[in-house]
């Protein structure tokens, strides 16, 4: 039966077991969003050495050694969305970021909800051993922040029907809650000491071994390692030669931080980075832009990378 993409919710929960199946979605902490879910799995594949004995390609060339499940989750920053600051920075409370030292990884079930028309979910897919990577968070004038995080997972359940042993704990109608930030009440300090930005992008990233070494010797990825974690930082202001000619590719680091701010939560985003881009654009109508681009990094005074403190307002 087909299923209606305008009608499911994504629902996230923290696994127990890596790669385990988490079906209690109300007390078991999971978090529901109305957002856009994107995923596939593509097969991993070799070709044979062997003969065809005909001009013809034969079906058996290739063989299938192994699955790679990856997906998009997308939409409008809101303060549930905490969660997903949880999974990328492996940590279960604010404030959050990388760990000095190799953590364990969290991973996670991502669920794609299919409902009926009264709201209940009649089946869902489920990704599995699921890791958020990169997380990205973007802001623009007179609009919603908002966010893209990569999935990348170790396997999948599709078309399951919540029923029987597969039945899913879930709350009556499936609620989703969140208050989105809003751009217009995000404040700023940038390398230029001023507090007026005209928009950003945020990407927080880690970077994971190869992948012989995450599968190892199974069909599925097995680990989750990552030799390296930062991120980029790019942002938008208007252009005042008086300001701008110190931070032309400085390799010291500067300083930037943001703060989201809603009516439930502020998230205070502290950010330390060496310029890689100082632009000034040429106007079409209006004013020079000035675009700044940062390497994430520690700086001299040891100072990490990025620091997410997240506060009930």
């Amino acid at each position: 039966m087909a299923v209606n993409s305008n009608n499911y919710k994504v629902a996230i929960v923290k696994e127990t077991t890596r790669g385990a199946q988490v079906k209690d979605l109300t007390t078991g902490g999971g978090v529901f969003f109305a957002d856009k879910l994107i995923w596939n799995n593509e097969p991993i594949t070799v070709d044979l050495e062997k003969k065809n004995n005909s001009l013809y390609e034969n079906e058996d060339r290739t063989l299938i050694v192994g699955e790679h499940v990856t997906g998009t989750l997308s939409g409008a920053l809101t303060d549930m969305h905490e969660i997903l600051l949880q999974a990328h920075f492996d940590d279960s409370a604010s404030p959050y970021l990388y760990a000095a030292a190799m953590p364990t990884a969290f991973t996670y079930n991502v669920y794609q909800l299919y409902l009926d028309a009264a709201g209940a979910c009649t089946s869902y897919d489920v990704l599995l051993g699921c890791n958020i990577n990169p997380l990205s968070i973007t802001g623009k004038p007179n609009d919603i922040l908002q966010y893209s995080a990569t999935i990348d997972a170790t396997s999948y359940l599709q078309n399951v029907a919540n029923t029987g042993g597969a039945v899913l704990t879930l709350a009556a109608g499936i609620p989703v809650t969140g208050t989105p930030f809003l751009f217009g009440d995000v404040t700023a300090i940038t390398i230029q000491n001023t507090n007026e930005i005209l928009s950003f992008n945020l990407e927080l990233s880690k970077t994971l071994v190869d992948n012989d070494m995450r599968f190892q010797n199974s069909k599925t990825k097995t680990n989750d390692d990552y030799i390296g974690v930062g991120g980029t930082m790019s942002y938008d202001v208007k252009w005042k030669a008086q300001n701008d000619k110190a931070y032309m590719y400085n390799q010291t680091a500067q300083y930037v931080s943001l703060y989201f701010i809603n009516a439930e939560k502020t998230w205070e985003v502290v950010l330390n980075g060496v310029v890689t881009q100082a632009d000034r654009p040429d106007a079409d109508r209006g004013l020079f832009v000035g675009t700044y681009a940062m390497k994430l990094a520690i700086n001299s005074f040891g100072d990490v990378p990025v620091t997410i403190t997240v506060a009930s307002v």
